[in-house]
Formats: structure tokens, sequence, C-alpha cells
């Protein structure tokens, strides 16, 4: 599908407000979205055009896997696009850059050295969006509201710390990711899970530590699945609706010296198909 120009439409109350799969020159231009899971997810396209836009209570969200794919360098996202009336923080290819100021929503594709300090993120599908990136450091940021609170995704050598997030479907989700550092957060009120870590066959995430967190009032407190060599010490996790800690088809998890209390489902922790727990 070709030369496709959508505007002017009223989206709201969507899984995906507006999806673009596959194609090249879309081009979007002043649609009223908001109410959405995500405003707008763009998988797999040649970047479109997309311009004068205010998203309410959803934000944007891009399905890249590969560093390689010479579409990081045609994103074509112009400035008068916001969230909740708020700039989009979007950073691709930064080396050595802060992110600290008031911003709707946060992306970072392919950056390095990065440090998203400071911020206020609510109701923007994912607050802090991280893709294709490397030594990142996320810090003391409030996210409510929202899918992910942080979304970090086929990244490597990032840290979490000392962020508050509550109110989101998945507090903080980590998705085919290696050398992640969770540590000394507050997550809580999560309808699924308080921290998700997440891989797959062949494409694990791998090399966590996720540590000091106080993990309270989540459907579940800490979920893994295809998540080796994982190590999971010191940290509060309570009054889940169900597990505290449920891991599942991965190798060489560490659980050691946390303190679980008044979870439900009759058990505080629960492995499957999982080494060394």
């Amino acid at each position: 599908m070709t030369n496709v120009t959508v505007w002017d439409n009223i989206v709201f109350n969507n899984t995906n407000g507006i999806k673009v799969n596959r194609g090249i020159q879309h081009e979007f231009f002043n649609n009223s979205i908001y109410d959405n899971d995500y405003g707008f997810n763009i998988k797999e396209p040649n970047f479109p055009k997309i311009y004068s836009h205010n998203l309410v209570n959803n934000g944007f969200f891009f399905e890249i896997f590969s560093t390689a794919d010479p579409r990081l360098d045609d994103i074509n996202f112009h400035e008068n696009n916001t969230v909740n009336g708020k700039p989009i923080a979007l950073f691709n290819h930064t080396v050595a850059g802060t992110v600290d100021g008031d911003f709707g929503q946060i992306i970072l594709l392919n950056a390095t050295q990065t440090n998203v300090a400071n911020n206020e993120v609510h109701e923007a599908s994912v607050g802090i969006l991280i893709i294709l990136s490397h030594f990142i450091t996320i810090q003391n940021n409030t996210l409510s509201n929202q899918t992910n609170g942080i979304g970090v995704y086929h990244s490597q050598y990032i840290t979490i710390q000392n962020n508050t997030l509550g109110n989101q479907i998945n507090g903080i989700g980590v998705y085919h990711s290696q050398n992640i550092t969770i540590q000394n957060n507050t997550v809580f009120g999560s309808k699924d899970y308080g921290i998700y870590l997440y891989g797959e066959n062949f494409d694990e995430s791998s090399n966590i530590t996720v540590s000091h967190n106080e993990i309270y009032l989540n459907n579940e407190g800490i979920f893994g699945t295809y998540s080796d060599f994982t190590t999971i010490n010191n940290n509060s996790i309570h009054h889940s609706l169900q597990n505290g800690l449920n891991y599942e088809l991965s190798n060489n998890v560490s659980v050691i010296f946390n303190l679980f209390y008044s979870n439900g489902y009759n058990s505080s922790v629960t492995a499957y198909s999982t080494t060394h727990v």
C-alpha cells in the first residue's frame, strides 16, 4: 500500500488508535487521538510523516528490531506533535545526552550514554520508551497510568533506579534485552506485573539484576519468562493479588534475601521449567 493520507479523524477507545504495519509514503496529520492503549503503534513501516497531533491519554510506540535497520534514519516526526499538551522528547542516535524537562513522552532510539532523570510522565502509553539503546540510566522519574511506565526493548546495559511507578498495566517492562539493572524503585498498582522480564526462545532477556525495590499492590509482583542469568535479591514484594514472583522457562535464576508477605494465589514464589531458583 502506498500514498496513504489520514487526516481530520477522531480516534478513541481502541487498543491501537492508528497502527501502521507496512507500506511507504504514509502521511498522518491533524487527527484527534485519545484514550487508546497506544495512540500510534508504528510497526515495521518505512517511517511515515506524522505531524499536527495532540495525543491525549495515549502516546507513541515503535517496533524496530535492528540497529542496522535504515529506517532509524528516516523518522519524519515533526515537533508539532504533543502528548497531553507537552512536547515529545524523541532522541534518535543520541550520544551522551541528558533528558530532563517537562515532556509528554520520552523516546530513545539507538541512543548511547544517555541519562533520563527527574521527569514526570503520565498517561502516555509508554512513559519512557527505550529501543535499541546502550548504556542508559533512567533515574528519579515519576510515572503513572500507562501500558508500561518504563519499556526497554532490544537494549543493553540499562540501569533503572530510584523511580516511582504507579497504576500502570506493567510498571517496568524489559523485552529481549541484556545486562539490565533494576534497583531502588517503588512499583505499585500494576494491573498485570510490577516488573515484567520477557524474552522468547533464542531471543531471551538475560543478565538482569532486580534488587532493593519496593513492589506492592500489583496483580503479580515480578514475572519473568525466557529471562536467564537473573538475580532477584533484597526486594520487598507484598500484597500482590496473585504471586509475588512468577518465573518460567528460564535458566540460572537466583532469588535471595527478599521479603515476601501478604501475596495471594496461595504462593509467594512460583517457578515453572526454571533452574536454580
